[in-house]
């Protein structure tokens, strides 16, 4: 969300978007002669609200002890929210609830199995793999989002030369783009070690929430199961849960204005 996507409010159970999957075609003509029809791919894409939770126990001794044990817990799964929510953006599966990330997205650019890095040259094709696919803006209106492995590559690249271990300079486009480094890039595979990362106009990421954002309630009953597979009750072990919830989905209105980078050793 930090590098620019739009939010919207989902006023129902359905919001049909119409998504472009190619440009139109337009044509000179001379006087009088007919005007030449163009064809433009047309795609719908359906956003159905997609609910994100957390369920999380507390004593009521603690609840009376900690003036402050409610704020602190919300704003940590608040946090925790947001961070999976990113999650979902970049690189969600679309299985489980989970909705499609851009990484998973089809008609995304993409360069495969980059490996180790020695220059910047990667993220100079993803621009312009970006800007062969007609996105009018400007390198200073695109976001590069990676993680904190791979910037540390990139920042560690010196020039090559005998005797030289200054840093490597950016090119002029890499220095354009607006860099965000995130833990939301997990590892794409552990043996050996890889990431992804993602460059495109973040402006075109439409992010819609159902019913105002997040629905916070302190509850005084109840049971529940955490992933551990540890039990949980409210009335035997003299507990409150704290329950915190959105409804969300989103649409890239022009995947072919991303690009992303597979394989990216650290």
């Amino acid at each position: 969300m930090r590098a620019g996507a739009s939010s919207i409010p989902l006023t129902s159970g359905e919001m049909i978007l119409l998504r472009l999957t190619s440009d139109p075609t337009c044509y000179w003509r001379g006087e009088i002669e007919a005007t030449t029809a163009s064809e433009v791919g047309m795609g719908r894409f359906v956003m159905r609200p997609r609910m994100l939770a957390t369920l999380l126990p507390f004593s009521l001794e603690l609840a009376e002890d900690a003036q402050n044990s409610a704020s602190v817990l919300q704003q940590a799964a608040t946090n925790a929210m947001a961070v999976k929510m990113d999650q979902a953006i970049l690189s969600g599966t679309g299985a489980s609830g989970e909705p499609l990330g851009v990484l998973n997205t089809d008609n995304v650019n993409s360069q495969t199995g980059i490996g180790s890095l020695s220059s910047y040259d990667q993220i100079i094709v993803g621009i312009r793999q970006i800007m062969q696919s007609n996105y009018p803006g400007a390198v200073e209106n695109l976001s590069w989002i990676t993680s904190p492995e791979i910037a540390a590559s990139f920042a560690s690249l010196k020039t090559g030369l005998t005797n030289d271990y200054s840093p490597l300079p950016k090119p002029d486009w890499v220095m354009k783009l607006n860099q965000f480094v995130t833990t939301s890039l997990g590892a794409q595979a552990t043996s050996p070690l890889t990431y992804q990362n993602l460059i495109g106009p973040f402006d075109q990421i439409l992010v819609g929430f159902r019913n105002a954002g997040m629905t916070v309630q302190i509850l005084d009953a109840g049971t529940a199961v955490d992933a551990s597979g540890d039990s949980w009750n409210a009335v035997t072990q003299h507990l409150r849960f704290l329950r915190i919830s959105l409804r969300m989905d989103f649409c890239v209105m022009q995947p072919t204005w991303f690009a992303k980078l597979d394989a990216i050793m650290a």
